[in-house]
């Protein structure tokens, strides 16, 4: 989750790769993908899938060290603090974001849990073919 939280700030894309767990032998399902886990990715119309920026420090967080938190939190600051290189994100900050609970006058620009990031699905696809084509030629 810290990952995904600091792809989306700190990469240039407002898109991020998605890259599957049976990458670079077969492309993704994402129709099967959003079924399965619908409170992280889903699909719109035109076939496009997003993710939930979910939180890191959420009560469903694996953090297996407890003591890790207060890591996790500072790195979290640091993220949201941090001009970001995300345009997407950028154009949340410069609107003002949402309060920050228990912050007077703070905000975030990013509702962990909540917003979600297009996810860059074709590149994995073209990855998986250009490695079919080539063992396909390999094997002539």
């Amino acid at each position: 989750r810290v990952e995904r939280m600091f792809a989306y700030a700190f990469c240039f894309s407002p898109m991020l790769v998605y890259i599957g767990e049976d990458y670079p032998n077969k492309a993704t399902d994402f129709k099967a993908l959003c079924e399965a886990n619908p409170a992280v990715y889903s699909q719109d119309d035109e076939g496009n899938v997003f993710m939930v920026i979910t939180d890191p420090l959420a009560e469903d967080a694996a953090l297996t060290v407890p003591s890790d938190r207060v890591t996790v939190r500072k790195l979290c600051e640091t993220a949201m603090n941090v001009p970001p290189l995300n345009v997407a994100l950028g154009e949340a900050m410069e609107a003002g974001g949402t309060p920050v609970s228990g912050k007077k006058d703070k905000k975030s620009p990013l509702k962990l849990g909540v917003d979600k990031v297009c996810l860059d699905t074709i590149h994995e696809k073209l990855d998986v073919d250009r490695l079919h084509a080539e063992i396909a030629g390999q094997s002539q």
